[in-house]
């Protein structure tokens, strides 16, 4: 519902009886951003309800979308995935985050995970290694009883 904030408790239904883990893409650029939303939207346990280019657009929308988990992007310009993951961890502490990047060491994985995230993917993965991850951020989080 726009202008809502995300309910933690909301239904994560899409109107059949399989519940679906609610998606935010955030990359800058487009065409990535499109073929990550492509690849969830396949998967029948994850849906898709925004796409974002930087971090401040992430943030707008996710005063507007119900979110489950936000894919983010590392490097972006205006406000990069680090700084955005950690305003989102903040905010709204029920979000998970999961960040992405072309930069697959250890101590970019450590920035975000510092700053909130949850979990890490390098863009260099498969999509399965993708939608595990977010999967298991989710079962994980779901397992402890919350964030």
């Amino acid at each position: 519902m726009p202008g809502a904030a995300p309910d933690e408790g909301a239904d994560r239904h899409t109107g059949t009886d399989t519940p679906r883990t609610r998606v935010l893409v955030v990359d800058d650029h487009a065409i990535v951003r499109e073929g990550i939303a492509s690849v969830l939207e396949n998967d029948t346990r994850l849906a898709v309800v925004g796409e974002a280019g930087d971090g401040i657009e992430a943030l707008e929308l996710l005063q507007q979308l119900q979110t489950d988990v936000v894919l983010m992007d590392v490097n972006m310009p205006r406000m990069n995935g680090i700084e955005a993951t950690r305003e989102i961890a903040s905010r709204w502490p029920g979000i998970l985050t999961v960040g992405l990047s072309v930069q697959s060491d250890p101590p970019t994985a450590e920035l975000m995970c510092d700053a909130g995230a949850a979990g890490f993917i390098p863009k260099s993965g498969d999509s399965d290694e993708m939608i595990a991850t977010i999967l298991r951020v989710v079962a994980a989080r779901e397992g402890s009883g919350g964030v």
